[in-house]
């Protein structure tokens, strides 16, 4: 039997596998801790776009667009290793029309990505140590929409062997 890799395809799959199944649950959290009526909306199970957008992208509010920014290969003979760079991003738009409310959403949507990250990770994946980093909440344009759409999202950094 041959030996099985654990590569990059197999990382994004683990990722959006746990966000995917945890996601939501994070989000009522933190709905229930605000109490505020600002509250997130779930993302919906086939919101998940990998690598690149498609035009179902649209008819979803939030979703998600995850894929890899970078991979540095490291190697030495035989022997290899990848850092890789891992962008997960949230897209929502404000359909409330309170535009005060925009940074409280982004930022709570960005927490809940950190969290969910952060709590599966080492049960879940089988790569390299945990680094993540928050991207900053920036205006996203949608060719199909006026409405006030932001991307809030993490950047993780890990190696696979």
């Amino acid at each position: 039997m041959p030996k099985i890799v654990y590569d990059v395809e197999d990382l994004l799959d683990d990722i959006q596998a746990f966000v995917k199944a945890n996601l939501n649950t994070i989000i009522d959290e933190i709905n229930s801790e605000k109490d505020d009526g600002i509250d997130l909306k779930h993302v919906d199970n086939d919101a998940y776009f990998m690598q690149e957008l498609n035009s179902k992208q649209a008819n979803y509010n939030p979703f998600i667009l995850f894929g890899v920014s970078n991979i540095e290969t490291i190697s030495n003979g035989y022997d290899a290793a990848a850092n890789i760079s891992i962008e997960v991003i949230l897209i929502f738009e404000d359909t409330n029309g309170l535009e005060a409310n925009i940074p409280r959403l982004a930022f709570r949507y960005n927490r809940a990505l950190r969290d969910v990250i952060r709590n599966n990770w080492s049960q879940r994946v089988q790569a390299g140590k945990l680094v993540m980093e928050d991207l900053l909440p920036v205006p996203y344009t949608s060719l199909n929409n006026s409405k006030k759409t932001r991307a809030t999202g993490v950047k993780i950094i890990t190696s696979i062997a």
